[in-house]
């Protein structure tokens, strides 16, 4: 096969998708596994079986850009001769493959999935070509080696099979698919190269209750080939995921580090090209088996400084609580919002909860709403959540502006609270997290799963994105769906998924300037952990992301971040390799014992207890006990802080006498990696909170702290 395509110069890869589990073969729901563990590879697919193969190099593999082209035809496949006939080798693109949704799921066993694909083909209005002017006929233009009595057909039908798979099946495809990898391989085979995916099918009994039935004596494990010829390659990397089946207490979540495109193009054409990505992004999440994905802060564009700029590409986002709205269904309703219209149907074709970020516009009157603002508009920063039918289920209008001139905030405070089937949801937005309101939504409300866009700028030694994402799941005990932009120049990277006293569950944290893909397993109630059921020990996947036929720039960025100014705090640095000491700043007194073989760098016990100002600006209260490493500058005591430490620590021990219930606590070690929680442990009491290290760190510490916010000490937020 190899030899054939490189004679017509046909850039391919080949996949051989390998059935493993229990059931019965299905051909269909292994094509569209395929296509789902191949598409970020190659755009346009060659469904093929595995025991035909072509003999007539006048058969052409070329790039199907007319539509789906059937290459078996029935006038030269050696077995089957109707009219509408469409298996054995058809060609098509990844577009339109996904157009149609695949291939139905219900056809277990042998035969019939061809026809009905053949007529999701003929809704969809394409035109199906074949070859012409082919000089061989239906007995030497293909070799058909399948031997039937060492690979007999399972043509059984079972219970209702016969009658419910005689209609078209409108219920199941591409989008509905559910299989685990066990396992993938890259062979060569007689020179060529081949990857060869083992896959464990998940049957529905209730929709497909024949996809088993008694063994018969046939191999062990049933394959089907796909050859997929590659028109356009862009290769960056590549997805893959396991997707287990889904448990009563569990759901898989999903988060996108973006690498936002176009911010020098109109602001019309770089949303244009993000959605793209989001669209196809989507597709991936819910082929990875995840329940729910969530998009960065402002990663559809860039916000410009102009209001009337921004307001080109706000749209009126209605509310959900009032009426419900499916954008995806409603288009005609929709059809002047395109960026509603376009999340809403990419939940909806990949049954996924979707959370992006966008502008929201709603009309205001002067006359009535003294907070209305001079051009009659709110326009507001603003998250969106859609269901897996594409349902409308909350917008949140941001609450804490960063210096988003233009911008409003809504007159009272909103709570974004909504249900899924695997839980309830609640969401704010990036500068919220350090806020009241964002714990509120914690501890008022009784959410315990919250879903974080941000667009964050790391600051060291104690709030660099994933760092304080931990420390605040951890803090409120909940679990926390994290994605922020990637932009390590401006300081911007670092998503995660998060649970409470486990930690991080898949994180990353990485200045290569590209784009990722993150998945975990997280419990409904982030405080029932099972020991026995432990998804942490289970495979994650961190990932670069292939987005296809679009162009990231991978050259390794520089990494910028903001460094905390240090001036007003209580700061003793630490001399010997093993000591206790104690500082203390209004009020506030810290302690650190630690013990060390060597110190090897400049470390420092820093405390703070007081209002921290960011640029004369916005303005809250903090109490801190921070242990860190740092370098002095210019003649300052402790100013710059290093991203890399060469001290062991054998033991830290790190408290203080808070009077905030709020301590958000962490420990970063050398290249700015999340030390795990099995290493270190977080105690509190109304007297003490400390953090205390095992015996068993061994990784250079850059900081361990205990981050506390004074919410009731905080002067009044002014945007």
């Amino acid at each position: 096969m190899q030899n054939f395509l490189d004679e017509q110069k046909v850039k391919h890869k080949i996949f051989i998708i390998n059935q493993v589990d229990q059931h019965r073969f299905n051909r269909a729901s292994l094509i569209n596994v395929g296509h789902l563990q191949s598409r970020e590879d190659c755009d346009y697919l060659a469904m093929h079986d595995i025991d035909l193969l072509p003999l007539n190099p006048a058969l052409k593999y070329s790039y199907p850009k007319a539509g789906p082209f059937h290459i078996a035809s029935p006038d030269l496949h050696p077995r089957y001769h109707y009219r509408t006939f469409v298996g054995g080798i058809l060609l098509l693109t990844r577009e339109d493959f996904e157009l149609v949704n695949g291939l139905s799921n219900k056809y277990w066993g042998w035969g019939l999935e061809d026809d009905e694909f053949y007529a999701r083909m003929k809704k969809a209005e394409f035109n199906i070509s074949r070859p012409r002017d082919i000089k061989t006929g239906q007995k030497n233009t293909f070799k058909h080696i399948h031997d039937k009595n060492k690979r007999k057909r399972d043509t059984a039908r079972l219970y209702n099979q016969r009658e419910a798979t005689r209609w078209r099946d409108h219920q199941t495809g591409l989008n509905t698919v559910q299989y685990r990898v066990v396992s993938k391989h890259n062979l060569m085979i007689d020179e060529a190269s081949v990857t060869v995916i083992n896959v464990e099918l998940v049957c529905n009994y209730t929709v497909t209750p024949w996809c088993d039935h008694k063994p018969v004596k046939s191999s062990k494990h049933r394959s089907m080939i796909l050859t997929l010829p590659s028109h356009i390659l862009k290769l960056l990397g590549i997805i893959s995921y396991v997707h287990w089946p889904s448990q009563t207490d569990y759901f898989t979540a999903a988060v996108y580090e973006h690498v936002r495109l176009g911010d020098d193009d109109p602001l019309q054409i770089a949303i244009q090209k993000n959605i793209k990505i989001y669209t196809e992004v989507t597709g991936r999440a819910a082929a990875g088996g995840a329940d729910i994905i969530v998009f960065p802060e402002y990663g559809l564009y860039s916000a410009k400084s102009i209001r009337q700029e921004n307001r080109k590409i706000l749209e009126h986002i209605p509310n959900p609580e009032k009426e419900n709205w499916n954008p995806c269904v409603q288009k005609e309703e929709f059809k002047d919002r395109p960026i509603l219209t376009k999340l809403s149907c990419a939940a909806k074709v990949n049954r996924i909860v979707l959370v992006a970020n966008m502008g929201d516009l709603q009309p205001c009157q002067i006359s009535q709403d003294p907070h209305c603002p001079p051009d009659g508009e709110y326009h507001y920063n603003t998250n969106v959540a859609f269901g897996r039918d594409g349902t409308l289920l909350a917008r949140y209008h941001k609450m804490h502006l960063f210096f988003e001139i233009g911008y409003n905030i809504p007159s009272t405070p909103e709570y974004a609270i909504f249900n899924t089937d695997f839980g309830v949801m609640g969401m704010f937005t990036c500068f919220d997290i350090l806020f009241e309101d964002a714990m509120k939504l914690v501890r008022d409300h009784g959410v315990q799963t919250v879903l974080f866009p941000t667009w964050w700028f790391d600051e060291l030694p104690f709030l660099a994105a994933h760092q304080f994402q931990e420390a605040w799941s951890l803090g409120l005990g909940v679990n926390l769906v994290a994605t922020n932009i990637h932009e390590p120049s401006l300081g911007s990277l670092g998503s995660g998924i998060y649970s409470g006293t486990q930690g991080a569950l898949n994180y990353t944290h990485t200045p290569d300037g590209k784009p990722k893909l993150l998945f975990a397993q997280l419990p409904k109630n982030p405080n029932n952990w099972h020991s026995k059921n432990n998804i942490r020990s289970r495979p994650i996947s961190r990932q670069n992301l292939n987005t296809s036929n679009l162009v990231f720039n991978t050259s390794t960025p520089s990494y910028h971040y903001e460094q905390t100014d240090l001036l007003n705090y209580t700061l003793s640095k630490l001399h010997k390799s093993s000591d206790r000491i104690v500082a203390c700043n209004n009020g506030l007194c810290c302690t650190v014992e630690y013990d060390t073989n060597a110190l090897k760098d400049n470390f420092y016990l820093a405390v703070f207890n007081g209002i921290r100002s960011v640029k004369d600006h916005y303005f809250w209260c903090e109490e801190v006990c921070l242990l860190t490493v740092c370098r002095s500058q210019e003649n300052k005591q402790s100013s710059s802080f290093p991203t890399t430490t060469k001290t062991v620590f054998t033991k830290i021990k790190l408290s203080g006498n808070f009077s905030t219930s709020y301590v958000y606590p962490n420990v970063l070690t050398s290249g700015l990696y999340l030390q795990p929680l099995t290493k270190w442990t977080f105690s509190m009491s109304q007297q003490l909170k400390e953090l205390v290290t095992m015996a068993t760190l061994t990784d250079p510490v850059l900081s361990a702290n205990l981050y506390g916010r004074c919410y009731d000490r905080d002067p009044i937020y002014r945007p």
